[in-house]
């Protein structure tokens, strides 16, 4: 392990979300606030779209894109132009559900999904916000973690349980379905197709609709799993 710190140029030892871009810088948020990156030894800071003041909860993107969900601030987007990074950011006013965004996905389609604290959760598609909540079907207005399934299912986890829409139509699984526990906080779909469910009860997989929690895995994942990953070995990382 390498660990850097602010011996080492960060700005600050506290810090939420970490995303690598296509071009291999390093994205991290501050607790605290703000926006950073590191490559090759140097590290930069955005202070557009007033992110210097704001906490950033979640990053995700594709391409040339970033995504970011705020604590305040609603969905910001960061395009690579020239070298220059140039901002742009959505809120209420432009049809977001809630400008307290915990969780923010984008889709193979390029459509974004922003999760939110208690609005529900809104899909940004062709310049447009479409927003669902407990009144659309999903379990919970609160979404903690987004994925993506090989089939185009978006998957929403919630403290209620795990949340899929295809086709227009939701479907609702709880431990009624085989869920450790029903409150959620992290998804992940392996190179195999196969979603990892993290959540208070531990860890769980679902493959071909069909949710299994085995017991046979080690005692510290039948405890609160609060993220996933997976490296290009095809290793499962768990926190």
């Amino acid at each position: 392990f390498v660990t850097y710190s602010v011996a080492d140029g960060l700005p600050s030892e506290s810090n939420g979300p970490i995303y690598v871009d296509a071009e291999g810088r390093t994205w991290f948020a501050p607790i605290d606030g703000g926006l950073h990156w590191t490559k090759g030894g140097h590290v930069g800071t955005v202070t557009d779209a007033g992110l210097a003041h704001d906490a950033v909860y979640s990053i995700s993107g594709r391409g040339d894109e970033l995504w970011l969900g705020r604590r305040r601030g609603g969905l910001t987007v960061l395009r690579d132009h020239g070298g220059s990074i140039l901002s742009e950011t959505y809120t209420e006013a432009e049809g977001l559900a809630q400008n307290s965004v915990y969780a923010v996905y984008q889709s193979r389609s390029g459509a974004v999904w922003a999760g939110t604290l208690s609005g529900g959760v809104s899909e940004l598609k062709n310049g447009h916000f479409t927003t669902y909540t407990a009144a659309s079907g999903l379990s919970s207005n609160t979404v903690t973690s987004i994925a993506e399934g090989p089939d185009g299912t978006m998957w929403f986890a919630t403290p209620n349980g795990l949340n899929a829409l295809s086709n227009g139509k939701w479907r609702v699984f709880t431990v009624h379905d085989g869920l450790p526990s029903a409150d959620l906080s992290c998804l992940w779909v392996d190179s195999a197709g196969v979603m990892l469910i993290g959540g208070a009860g531990g860890i769980a997989w679902l493959s071909s609709n069909h949710i299994e929690a085995r017991r046979d895995v080690p005692e510290p994942l039948r405890g609160q799993i609060f993220g996933i990953a997976e490296d290009s070995s095809g290793w499962l990382w768990i926190a």
